[in-house]
């Protein structure tokens, strides 16, 4: 198969619909000998992304002192890191601070798919270490989550 940064405009050349294209992306995901990667940029991501409803998590953390918080930053950017880098069908992959409270943070995190949350992203190496890592913690984290579908009505860059 073409490398996948080709996929987008060949398929769109040829008449393929945005969603034919993102199947052709999570099969060539699947079927990558060397493992998972992300080839796809940015842009392809963004734009494969315009045309479908993604599947959002929105995670609220609330920790006991800002040293909790930043043990939490330290388990969490590893798997950031990965995500990044391994998951071509993750779209948004963000920790927020809150501006009236440094203890509290949001993980924001957007899937083509809620498909792929479970099945690419729940199911990596690097997540499961990351949720043993939580479990090591010394604290309590108070965690409560949401998620979403999107609608596209509105925008987002």
């Amino acid at each position: 198969m073409q490398p996948l940064k080709r996929v987008f405009p060949w398929a769109l050349a040829a008449g393929i619909s945005w969603l034919a294209c993102t199947k052709l992306v999570k099969y060539s995901v699947k079927h990558n000998k060397d493992g998972p990667s992300a080839p796809l940029s940015h842009l392809y991501r963004k734009q494969a992304a315009d045309h479908i409803q993604a599947f959002v998590l929105a995670v609220n953390l609330h920790f006991p002192s800002e040293d909790a918080k930043q043990q939490f930053i330290d388990i969490w950017q590893p798997l950031a890191e990965y995500v990044k880098i391994s998951e071509p069908t993750t779209l948004a992959f963000v920790l927020l601070e809150a501006d009236t409270n440094p203890c509290h943070l949001m993980v924001y995190e957007r899937y083509l798919s809620r498909d792929d949350y479970l099945s690419i992203h729940r199911a990596s190496s690097a997540f499961l270490q990351f949720k043993a890592a939580m479990v090591q913690l010394p604290f309590e984290v108070k965690v409560e989550g949401q998620s979403f579908v999107e609608q596209n009505v509105g925008f987002m860059l």
